[in-house]
């Protein structure tokens, strides 16, 4: 078996339960949109949540795989986006370019606002908006994924 076969398998069947994370929030979305029932928004919210989730284990993977190392301590989540979007020389290039890693942040932390408030205190606005840019954000996500998984075969 090929030496990151089991990562590049790891990292698509990640990047297909993304794509159906995106696919389920635009269409809730939508419902949100047509009604504005704000009932909505804690299952976005929630999705959201998911998102940003799926696209830290995908980056913990390549880190403890390929990196062989994991940051750890208190910004450790901001200090993996870094670290996973820079070239380590000699090594490999970056796994997700700098744009990416900036939209991708935007939803590291609003996880983190997901994780320390109630549901009836957040911004309907600001998970609308979120979610109406969430396809942009997996489309340039797993362009650079993609991006990296052949860099992996090319090491083969």
């Amino acid at each position: 078996m090929p030496r990151y076969a089991a990562l590049v398998g790891q990292l698509q069947q990640l990047l297909e339960d993304l794509a159906q994370v995106v696919d389920r929030s635009q269409r809730l979305l939508q419902k949100y949109y047509a009604t504005q029932d704000e009932d909505y928004i804690g299952t976005l919210a929630l999705n959201l949540h998911g998102f940003y989730t799926g696209v830290e284990r995908c980056l913990e993977e390549i880190a403890r795989q390929f990196d062989e190392t994991v940051p750890s301590g208190t910004e450790w989540h901001r200090r993996l986006l870094r670290q996973l979007s820079a070239e380590l020389p000699n090594l490999r290039p970056p796994v997700i370019q700098t744009a990416t890693r900036q939209i991708i942040d935007e939803y590291r932390s609003f996880r983190h606002v997901v994780r320390n408030v109630y549901s009836f205190d957040l911004q309907p606005h600001r998970v609308a908006a979120l979610t109406a840019n969430l396809s942009n954000a997996f489309t340039a996500f797993k362009r650079d994924v993609e991006a990296f998984c052949d860099f992996l075969a090319a090491l083969e």
